[in-house]
């Protein structure tokens, strides 16, 4: 986060005071991004939000469990706390995190649950901010749009496995979006099947990961029919996401459970009974703030894709349409979506206003 890009040096730290500070003066400075990593941290640690972080009862199974399996030293595969289904196979697909957090807890408390949950939660909007500004959108722009993302992810503020895969999904999209747009960062992809192996044993959000490799393969696979001088471009570009995609796809068995955690998620997802009633799974009810955060992103998006006029990628497009169903369709995703949302229609309203900016003179 402390490295500096031309443009967005200028709009991250305060122009006006480097212009006579000694360099490392400028340098001490903090920037925005720096301030808003502290900002959010400091408020979900010391604050009445600290508390919210603890509001889940499913938190002290993830701790109990790490627990259990750092005096094991083995993954837990049967039922070792409920009375009706003791000693009866159980899939703890989130073994990793309960690890990390039963070792957090056993060192610094609940309290430790709490710091490292903030940081992670902070370290994510502070990079989606950063990639905002990397990528041209107007500081301004950029704090509008982060705060509320951030309004509609704290419905699922918790001390849960989810925040690790809200990070996971920006860095996703960064790689994917960057080596779209810039040819010279594709090496970058070659984390992406790396990064799986992590994910898919941190958290069910892995599957985020899947679909945006298939949203950005599909938009290669438009660009490749449309013919034109981009068509070798694209049809390189679909092989090399389609090697990318078999890898990170093999790369989801790479836990303990094999294709076991595969079948589990999809009887899972696929209980209508279960996705009807848990209250996450159920579409956003909009009498909430975190809601409205989500609706005002939504017609914000609107706004900046009419905008655009054109100017947009069909994997902007498609990006921007799955977020869009994805946190309409359950409140879980909500999080994930407006972050989505905010990577794409920041640049795009950003660019718009430049636009209009350069028009009227």
């Amino acid at each position: 986060m402390a490295s500096a890009l031309s443009q967005n040096t200028v709009q991250d730290r305060n122009s006006s005071a480097s212009s006579f500070s000694p360099s490392w003066i400028h340098f001490a400075l903090p920037s925005v991004t720096d301030l808003i990593f502290i900002l959010v941290l400091v408020l979900l640690s010391y604050s009445v939000l600290a508390a919210r972080l603890l509001g889940d009862a499913g938190i002290g199974w993830h701790i109990r469990n790490g627990e259990l399996m750092l005096r094991s030293h083995m993954i837990t595969r049967t039922d070792p706390f409920s009375y009706t289904m003791s000693g009866r196979p159980w899939l703890a697909w989130e073994w990793l995190y309960d690890a990390i957090i039963g070792a957090v807890h056993q060192s610094l408390g609940l309290n430790g649950v709490v710091f490292f949950t903030a940081t992670v939660i902070a370290f994510t909007f502070a990079l989606t901010f950063r990639i905002l500004l990397a990528r041209g959108s107007l500081l301004q722009i950029s704090i509008a749009l982060l705060l509320l993302a951030m309004g509609a992810a704290m419905i699922h503020f918790l001390a849960r496995p989810h925040v690790l895969s809200w990070l996971f999904t920006v860095i996703w999209f960064q790689l994917l979006d960057s080596a779209e747009v810039a040819p010279g960062n594709r090496r970058q992809l070659l984390w992406l099947p790396l990064l799986m192996l992590l994910w898919v044993n941190l958290h069910g959000g892995f599957l985020f990961g899947l679909a945006l490799l298939g949203l950005y393969w599909l938009a290669g696979v438009i660009r490749y029919l449309q013919g034109g001088s981009e068509s070798r471009q694209a049809a390189a570009w679909v092989k090399q996401l389609s090697a990318l995609g078999a890898l990170s796809f093999l790369a989801t068995f790479a836990n303990p459970y094999g294709y076991k955690l595969h079948a589990h998620i999809y009887r899972y997802l696929s209980n209508r009974f279960l996705m009807n009633h848990i209250d996450e799974f159920r579409s956003p009810d909009f009498h909430g703030v975190a809601q409205e955060c989500f609706a005002v992103l939504l017609v914000i998006t609107i706004i900046a894709l009419a905008a655009a006029r054109g100017k947009i990628r069909a994997s902007q497009l498609l990006v921007i349409l799955f977020a869009s169903y994805s946190g309409l369709y359950a409140s879980r995703n909500l999080p994930v979506a407006s972050i989505l949302l905010v990577l794409v229609a920041g640049p795009l309203l950003s660019a718009a206003v430049r636009d209009a900016g350069n028009n009227a003179k």
